[in-house]
């Protein structure tokens, strides 16, 4: 996440504070990379994109597979739900990031204004006058469109995170149906092999 450009050098310095110290207050609060070097250092690496295509359930699948095929889509599933999950809490991160920026940005803005007024020996700024000069302040806006960017990015894996733990959980379920039917069976009883005698069974998710 980067935001050391956007809006600077485009007002003067009595409206809000001046490029140096934009630059300075991003530097501060850009603490997104430094969060991403300690998980490193603690051997936890980035998510990495799943190999595979994100796997669809369906009735067909449900019924058509055998134990090894109902094992790597489950596992593909599981790899896709664990990748959209990381890259959920990267996006919450940066989010903090860019909002906690906005507002120590903002308070900025009123002390010059207010300092800037004293200085000048007119009259204080009114809430209406600070509000609207943080509005249109061309770095809070630059910043207000990538919070906009990146919400509507985290909104969208939020979704897919939902729709990503529904199949995962209808798969296990599957799979535990079909594991206790082989059982009552007695072993594979009526139920054609499909599968070799090996395959695992992964633990039911989500409990429900």
């Amino acid at each position: 996440m980067t935001t050391q450009a956007g809006g600077l050098g485009e007002l003067p310095a009595a409206v809000g504070p001046s490029d140096q110290q934009q630059q300075a207050l991003n530097d501060a609060w850009n603490t997104y990379q430094e969060i991403e070097d300690r998980l490193n250092q603690a051997n936890i690496p980035q998510p990495s994109v799943p190999t595979t295509n994100i796997p669809t359930v369906t009735l067909e699948v449900l019924r058509g597979l055998s134990g090894d095929q109902y094992m790597e889509h489950y596992l593909a599933l599981d790899a896709w739900h664990s990748f959209v999950g990381e890259t959920i809490s990267q996006l919450e991160n940066i989010v903090l990031q860019i909002e906690n920026e906005t507002e120590d940005l903002g308070s900025h803005i009123r002390e010059n204004m207010v300092q800037a007024a004293k200085t000048q020996g007119t009259n204080k700024p009114n809430d209406v006058d600070v509000k609207h000069a943080i509005q249109i302040h061309p770095r809070v806006r630059w910043l207000r469109l990538e919070l906009q960017k990146n919400k509507q990015h985290l909104n969208r894996l939020l979704s897919k995170q939902k729709s990503l733990g529904r199949a995962e959980k209808l798969m296990s379920r599957n799979i535990e149906r079909v594991k206790a039917s082989m059982e009552s069976a007695g072993g594979y009883g009526g139920i054609q092999r499909r599968a070799s005698a090996g395959v695992g069974i992964p633990p039911r998710f989500g409990g429900g």
